[in-house]
């Protein structure tokens, strides 16, 4: 997961993914090794890296993996997004703003993949809203034949059947929908069919990660972490591209294992599969307590616009 969040991956081939989720703690990025880490096709070498100078060291978002307590009904309370859910459209036109039917029917969608509806604010809220006036943003595409939800949250909000998320939207096939986030907001976003589920309370589809910020500051990536075989993700900033890359991951973390349905649990280690990138944007290093994998893609450095694609197909 990213190497841009105040997370961090810890000891994931030790998890009992049956009875553990993901939990976040804070890390000093300025420790963070971050290099040349000789990582190509053969994802395990990526968390190999050799001493930079620290303004190549980014704060980033990375998923730890810690005991959570042993049902998804204790997971933890929200402390980011507390505000009642909008389940109203407006009817503007503008493209930043709210689109055709993306708060139409979500309650129904909600109930059955047994998440929360979203805050889905239409004004800065210091997270992530709906429209393009942030100076950070993200455009999703629905690249499927049929209709897909759009699910953000916060750092400590991200076991969406327990804690509100902050945004629920819903994209026809085709559609487009741009929202923007916070200078310095740390968090997630994936997207789910009707035939996607929860895993411990986390929707189990590919992720992606981030925390919005300039240059070596600001990071995301793409996430086959918790499960593997996800919904395929492309998500293109102004220097790097994540995830999907034609028919390549391009970096992406993945598990070790590529039999894995995910990480830990058998599936092993994870790591950063640089793939059809190029190292330096896609920062690759390694955490300066586990030395597990760390990374993710760099932003741009006044100002990211992400292109996120939600495919058709799962991985």
């Amino acid at each position: 997961m990213p190497a841009s969040t105040s997370d961090m991956k810890r000891d994931a081939q030790d998890v009992d993914w049956n009875n553990v989720a993901l939990d976040l703690s804070g890390v000093d990025w300025s420790k963070v090794d971050y290099g040349n880490g000789a990582a190509s096709s053969t994802p395990a070498a990526s968390t190999a890296a050799a001493e930079t100078p620290a303004s190549s060291q980014p704060e980033v978002v990375a998923t730890s993996a810690a005991a959570e307590p042993s049902a998804a009904a204790e997971a933890p309370s929200s402390t980011e997004a507390a505000a009642p859910a909008e389940t109203s459209a407006s009817a503007s036109s503008d493209a930043g703003g709210v689109v055709g039917d993306i708060l139409s029917g979500i309650e129904s969608l909600a109930t059955k993949l047994g998440a929360q509806l979203g805050v889905n604010s239409e004004t800065d809220n210091g997270q992530i809203w709906i429209g393009g006036d942030g100076k950070h943003s993200a455009t999703f595409t629905n690249g499927a034949d049929k209709d897909a939800m759009v699910w953000c949250w916060g750092k400590s909000t991200m076991w969406i059947n327990a804690n509100q998320p902050v945004i629920s939207i819903k994209l026809a096939a085709g559609e487009t929908q741009k929202l923007s986030v916070a200078d310095g907001f740390s968090g997630g976003c994936g997207a789910s069919f009707d035939d996607s589920d929860l895993y411990m309370g986390l929707l189990n589809e590919s992720i992606l990660e981030f925390t919005f910020g300039s240059g070596a500051n600001g990071c995301f990536d793409i996430s086959r972490e918790i499960n593997m075989k996800g919904i395929q993700l492309t998500a293109k900033g102004a220097k790097c591209t994540s995830g999907l890359d034609g028919s390549s991951d391009s970096c992406t973390f993945i598990c070790t294992d590529s039999s894995a349905t995910r990480c830990g649990a058998g599936g092993g280690d994870y790591a950063i599969d640089v793939g059809t990138s190029t190292e330096g944007p896609c920062m690759v290093g390694k955490d300066p307590f586990t030395g597990d994998a760390a990374g993710g893609c760099q932003m741009a450095d006044d100002g990211e616009h992400l292109e996120v694609t939600i495919h058709a197909s799962r991985w």
